[in-house]
């Protein structure tokens, strides 16, 4: 292995995240087809605990055409440390603090489209599903399910957890259901109930009060624990994949 590129980040920088990018289109020019991009989340004078920072950055990167150097396209300030990163529909959703934020490429910065400030604890890791379900683990409230409707300017949570866990990884074996592990060593796989995009979607009106109350200032509807195993060790990453004989 030999090191192509090294950029140093400066001015007391940490980085604490990273995404590479294969569908975020911008502005006419401004993106080639199926052009990666590098984004990563850095915190200024960022401290663990108590977690925070005096401000962060998303910073956005194009890869040269050799592969072997990156270019600085620009960075976006935002009020917390953004920790994960996915792209839904050609834009980036990203994890700042607890909130859960969709952005669209610009000239100067990522444009802040929609929002969700619902969460209470910092975002971990995303997850987004063909069918658009954002899946969204964050450190101690497990999974939760968002929905996003551009048109009608809605980022709600359509779904989460019955307990608390603190989800350190998870992936996705279906549009409806998710394998995770936590940070008290285990890994459990959790299914949203049957029928529940369904019941959303026959009452429009009255599901849009639904997704403010929920219940026990929860979400709507209550993902379904199927499979729960203690493996003795803390879990650090969780992958779907085939296993051949």
């Amino acid at each position: 292995m030999e090191t192509q590129s090294i950029l140093e980040f400066e001015n007391n920088e940490t980085c604490f995240a990273m995404y590479v990018s294969h569908g975020i289109t911008g502005h006419a020019g401004q993106v080639a087809p199926g052009e990666c991009l590098l984004f990563c989340g850095v915190g200024l004078e960022a401290k663990l605990s108590p977690r925070g920072c005096t401000m962060g950055f998303i910073k956005t990167y194009r890869f040269s055409k050799d592969g072997r150097t990156l270019e600085l396209i620009h960075s976006t300030p935002c009020e917390d440390i953004p920790s994960a990163f996915s792209e839904y529909r050609g834009k980036l959703v990203a994890g700042v603090g607890n909130v859960l934020r969709l952005y669209e490429l610009g000239l100067k910065k990522l444009l802040r489209k929609l929002e969700n400030k619902n969460l209470t604890s910092p975002i971990t890791s995303i997850k987004v599903e063909d069918s658009g379900r954002i899946f969204a683990a964050d450190i101690a409230e497990s999974v939760h399910v968002f929905k996003c409707k551009p048109d009608e300017q809605q980022f709600y949570i359509f779904a989460d957890d019955v307990l608390k866990r603190w989800t350190t990884n998870f992936c996705l074996l279906d549009q409806d259901t998710v394998c995770g592990v936590d940070k008290f060593e285990n890994l459990y796989v959790n299914r949203l109930p049957a029928g529940c995009e369904d019941d959303a979607e026959d009452d429009p009106t009255a599901s849009k009060f639904l997704w403010e109350n929920g219940r026990l200032n929860g979400a709507a509807f209550k993902m379904e624990a199927i499979n729960q195993y203690f493996m003795g060790e803390m879990g650090t990453q969780v992958v779907k994949t085939q296993l051949n004989p």
